[in-house]
């Protein structure tokens, strides 16, 4: 497992995340036709090995890793400064710092929550910056009309005329969309091959923190068990003590599937099963039982961002995901080089996005 840990951390900062394919050819292998589980088993590894990456691939992008292309994940560990530090819980690690909401200090590598009080209170601070009747919500939009000077956008609440249009939907949901001419073949190819990731979340509240009394940090990993991954999410400051579990991959969607009272069940029983033969007491009733299913969203159907399965990357390359269309932009943390899958690699894709459109509007205006 450490042999392939280490080769792995060794491999992904040998990428060049704007042109993995080439990386790949002057590394020797053909890692694009590679799945993950077929690089642990072209390496020697073993059963653990394979065991320490499918938390890998589950926490990390919801997927299995037979759904994802080694030089796929390469390339995304390496915009994340690597398999150590996106796993890491240290400064500038992928799992440092959450948002305490009533508090300045946040960070933008937190994986979004659906909720208000958490990283849902940065959109609506955005959105208190805007002028009113600026955004609408739950308008769903089923057609982008891209003439020579204009773009036409026709929504179940009527349509929209404008010079540029930014697109930030996840690749899958292209395809709910009619565009006017259509996307191009590659554009069309990441809309049909992607895959999108399951990732559910159940948070358990509790009156204390009770694993702390054991001496126990509150994180695991379950090689085989329902939730790949738990962790403290306490805000000791306000007295609130949690404990979150992550439902990735195929456990997760299997979970899914099962009734809200079968989900806390399960979710109950994996957290006796998993702490319990560390403490000498009995594992309390939470008090509170909160879950987030991404893949029951209308508006983004999986989470945290689609992924290429083997193969695709020699397909279409990692570029086409924000190539423009005409008039039409592209953006979201799919299309992000660096950080991409989290709130950072969102944020960079946006302002790439605004820079584009700002550019092309102005070299538009010189023209006239």
């Amino acid at each position: 497992m450490v042999m392939v840990r280490d080769l792995f951390e060794r491999l992904c900062h040998k990428i060049d995340v704007r042109d993995p394919g080439k990386s790949a050819k002057e590394l020797g292998k053909d890692y694009d036709s590679m799945s993950m589980t077929d690089f642990v088993k072209n390496e020697g590894g073993g059963k653990t090995a394979l065991a320490t990456v499918r938390i890998w691939t589950r926490a990390m992008l919801g997927l299995e890793p037979q759904e994802v292309s080694a030089l796929y994940f390469l390339t995304y560990c390496k915009g994340g400064g690597g398999i150590m530090q996106m796993r890491s819980d240290r400064e500038n690690g992928g799992q440092f710092l959450r948002v305490a909401t009533g508090t300045t200090r946040v960070h933008a590598r937190n994986r979004a929550a659906n909720n208000t009080t958490g990283t849902q209170s940065f959109s609506r601070a955005l959105a208190d910056l805007l002028p009113n009747d600026s955004i609408i919500l739950n308008c769903a939009v089923r057609a982008v009309t891209d003439s020579r000077n204009s773009v036409l956008v026709s929504t179940a609440k009527g349509s929209f005329r404008s010079k540029k249009v930014v697109v930030s939907l996840p690749s899958p949901l292209y395809r709910t969309v009619e565009f006017n001419p259509p996307l191009p073949p590659n554009k069309a190819k990441l809309s049909e091959r992607t895959n999108h990731g399951h990732t559910s979340k159940m948070i358990l509240a509790y009156a204390t923190p009770w694993w702390r009394k054991a001496g126990l940090c509150g994180l695991s990993q379950a090689l085989n068990g329902l939730s790949a991954v738990t962790r403290d999410v306490s805000n000791d400051a306000a007295g609130a003590f949690a404990l979150l579990c992550f439902l990735v991959g195929d456990p997760g969607r299997k979970w899914a599937k099962l009734t809200p009272s079968q989900r806390k069940e399960a979710i109950l029983k994996h957290i006796a099963d998993t702490f319990g033969p560390a403490i000498d007491f009995p594992v309390p009733e939470p008090t509170q039982v909160i879950d987030q299913i991404w893949s029951n969203e209308t508006w983004s159907q999986g989470c945290p961002c689609p992924a290429m399965p083997p193969g695709l990357i020699s397909e279409v390359g990692v570029g086409t995901l924000s190539e423009k269309f005409g008039n039409i932009h592209f953006v979201g943390t799919e299309t992000a080089d660096i950080w991409r899958g989290y709130m950072e690699g969102a944020v960079r894709s946006g302002e790439r996005g605004a820079e584009e459109v700002i550019q092309a509007l102005n070299k538009t205006q010189s023209k006239l």
